[in-house]
């Protein structure tokens, strides 16, 4: 039986997005927002078990010395939400590579008449 279609996620399948896109993004917004919080790709790979960025955060601004009140937590990670998402869309997106072997994959598909998807949880643009 002829494979039919092809569905790819994206973050981690198509490209390197946490590494090379979500983490600077996080890192970025973080130091513009002037909090003293910056993750090595070590320590984001240990958070990749925290479901989101905005949980990611939440969880680094609940573990400072002093830690902010949650009315003030809740702003931080608004914006942060806000500013991480621009960032991440508009200066680190354009810039991905696809991981090896990706492209050909596609190409390939394509030219067998293989419909093709991207599923995500991510924002959809």
């Amino acid at each position: 039986m002829p494979m039919e279609a092809l569905i790819f996620d994206v973050d981690g399948t198509i490209a390197d997005t946490e590494q090379e896109g979500h983490l600077p993004a996080s890192n970025e917004a973080m130091a513009l927002l002037e909090y003293p919080i910056q993750w090595t790709w070590e320590e984001f790979k240990q958070l990749l078990v925290i479901p989101g960025n905005a949980n990611r955060f939440r969880n680094a601004l609940n573990q400072l010395n002093p830690a902010p009140p949650p009315d003030e937590i809740d702003v931080a990670v608004a914006k942060f939400v806000t500013l991480k998402q621009q960032l991440y869309i508009e200066k680190y997106l354009p810039h991905l590579s696809l991981r090896p072997g990706v492209a050909r994959l596609i190409r390939e598909a394509q030219e067998r008449g293989v419909c093709l998807a991207i599923v995500s949880t991510s924002y959809e643009a």
